[in-house]
C-alpha cells in the first residue's frame, strides 16, 4: 500500500491591478514580499511588500503609516526607495524600489566574515542614516 502524499498548500501572490507577481523574495511575520514588473510598455521591475492588514494590530499599523511617512521623504542612496503604496480590503501594499543584489543581511550571510574596513564603512552609512531617520522622525511629530 502507498504511503499517503502530504499536501503542500502553494497560496499564490495577492494581485494588484498594474503589477505582476513573480517570484517570493523573502517574508516576515506580517508580510510577503515579491518581485514585480510593472504592465505597460514599461516593465518598470520592483519589490512589493504585501503586508496583511487581519494580522495587524492598531498599533502595528500605526507603525506601518510612520514607516509609510518616512519613506516617502527618505531619498538616500542606501535606502530602498518607496515608489508607492495601495491597499485593498486584506493587503496593503507597499512598491519600492527592486535591488538585485539582495539586502545588507543576506550580503553579510554570504561572506560570513566582513574584512574590517568593510565593516566599518557599513557601520558608517548606518550611522548616517540614523542621524537622518532621526531628523526626519521628529519633523513629523
Amino acid at each position: 500500500m502507498a504511503a499517503p502524499s502530504a499536501s503542500i498548500r502553494v497560496v499564490p501572490p495577492p494581485r494588484l491591478e498594474h503589477y505582476v507577481m513573480t517570484e517570493k523574495l523573502g517574508q516576515g511575520t506580517y508580510a510577503n514580499v515579491y518581485k514585480a514588473f510593472k504592465k505597460g510598455n514599461t516593465r518598470d521591475v520592483v519589490a512589493i511588500k504585501c503586508i496583511l492588514k487581519g494580522s495587524l494590530s492598531k498599533t502595528a499599523i500605526e507603525n506601518l503609516f510612520t514607516e509609510i511617512k518616512l519613506l516617502k521623504k527618505l531619498d538616500h542612496e542606501h535606502i530602498v526607495k518607496l515608489k508607492d503604496f495601495e491597499w485593498n480590503s486584506d493587503y496593503i501594499f507597499l512598491i519600492m524600489e527592486y535591488c538585485s543584489g539582495g539586502d545588507l543581511s543576506r550580503f553579510i550571510r554570504g561572506k560570513r566574515l566582513l574584512p574590517e574596513e568593510i565593516a566599518r564603512r557599513f557601520l558608517r552609512q548606518l550611522g548616517v542614516l540614523l542621524l537622518i531617520i532621526k531628523m526626519i522622525r521628529e519633523s513629523l511629530i
